[in-house]
């Protein structure tokens, strides 16, 4: 029992070292351009440009484009900022004319107008190309009037394309989005040091830009527990997350479960251990539910082994119900188990329920299950295990069939 909860462990602490690609470039709100244009007050009560609000409202992006057009011969910033808005959301080649009054607005560094056309420049639509020198000098003019987003929306190209990075701007942006009170530049800013994006990494600065923020953010509280665990100390590590998980961090207490169980940084303490995973697990965390599942196997087993055999299959069946819940959530990784589930143990053995999971499985990692299906028919032969030869082969007709289809 003590190596699987070390396999627990080792699981968890491996999920942690994530990358940057589930970020994406901030894109403009149409209110965000009202606020954004200070000549607006003054247009309050332009019949048409009311009209547009309301076209846009409605997400009517079209006829708001209509209206716009029809204002041609008085086109001002505002105007100018809607139109933009109106195309970028329709994904619509941007008239050159269009653009040359945004390039207009935004060299009188008018807020919407900055705002809009580093979108633009960050996000390959409109028929307009990336162009991250030009996207960095709009946004540092941004900056100069207080509007931070625009760096971030330069840092988030960067991240996402790491090849158009010139000369360390993504750490240039957040550390200048940092300097006009950027919370989520300081987040940023950490993970670029930690991962040594741009330049050898610095772990050290990233602590110190995390405990700045870490009160009011969930994630600078995940990554300063991955960092306290890596540089400082498993103790320090365990006191962060018990301290996050009892303010309410999810991860945190899932993270904390696993900390118990194993007894890194503090004394092994089953009970706990479990309290925080069935407290994340009960606040719908995927792997929490996964882990849950995990440890009900194992008290199967011994239940099995002290012959209980009517409990050890109820616990048994609470397993695959938390495995599937996990899965269902989103943790692809419990298919897996539940095909180990019904493959493998003998009392919940079930071909047709075995075949469905690892197909399921089969749909988001394709490449592993290739690569353990082969290993584990020669393993099978070896065993003379024909139950789970059955199966295998069952799911090659399965997988031959739906081809054929």
């Amino acid at each position: 029992m003590r190596l699987f909860y070390s396999f627990l462990f080792l699981f968890q602490i491996l999920l942690t070292n994530v990358a940057f690609a589930s970020y994406r470039t901030p894109k403009t709100t149409y209110m965000e351009v009202v606020l954004l244009c200070p000549e607006w007050q003054g247009n309050a009560t332009d019949f048409h440009l009311a009209k547009v609000f309301e076209k846009i409202q409605k997400q009517d992006f079209n006829t708001a484009l209509d209206i716009l057009n029809e204002m041609a011969d008085r086109r001002n910033a505002t105007a100018v900022a809607l139109q933009t808005f109106c195309y970028i959301q329709l994904d619509k080649a941007i008239p050159s004319s269009l653009y040359e009054d945004l390039k207009f607005y935004a060299e009188q560094k008018h807020p919407a107008a900055l705002r809009l056309i580093v979108e633009l420049l960050t996000r390959k639509n409109c028929a307009i190309d990336i162009n991250i020198e030009s996207a960095y000098r709009y946004a540092e003019l941004s900056a100069e009037a207080g509007d931070s987003v625009p760096l971030l929306m330069v840092g988030y190209c960067c991240l996402n394309n790491p090849n158009l990075s010139i000369n360390g701007v993504t750490k240039k942006c957040y550390t200048q989005a940092r300097a006009v009170g950027s919370k989520e530049a300081c987040l940023l800013e950490a993970l670029v040091l930690m991962l040594g994006f741009e330049e050898e990494n610095n772990n050290k600065k990233s602590i110190e830009l995390l405990e700045s923020i870490t009160d009011s953010n969930y994630e600078a509280q995940y990554y300063l527990y991955f960092l306290y665990y890596n540089e400082v100390s498993k103790e320090r590590a365990f006191e962060h997350a018990l301290l996050y998980a009892q303010a309410g961090n999810i991860e945190l207490q899932c993270i904390l479960g696993t900390l118990y169980i194993e007894g890194v940084g503090t004394a092994v303490n089953l009970a706990e251990g479990v309290k925080w995973l069935a407290k994340a697990s009960d606040s719908g965390h995927p792997r929490a539910m996964f882990y849950m599942g995990s440890l009900s196997v194992v008290h199967a087993k011994e239940l099995i082994s002290a012959g209980r055999y009517t409990e050890a299959i109820k616990v048994y069946r609470e397993a695959i119900f938390s495995y599937e819940i996990s899965y269902h959530s989103g943790y692809h990784e419990a298919a897996f188990a539940l095909w180990g589930m019904y493959s493998f143990i003998a009392e919940t053995k079930d071909a047709n329920k075995a075949i469905y999971w690892l197909l399921m499985y089969e749909r988001h990692n394709p490449a592993k299950v290739a690569e353990e299906i082969s290993m584990l028919r020669e393993s099978f032969r070896t065993t003379g295990d024909t139950f789970a030869l059955e199966i295998l082969e069952l799911y090659e007709t399965n997988k031959q069939q739906a081809k054929q289809e």
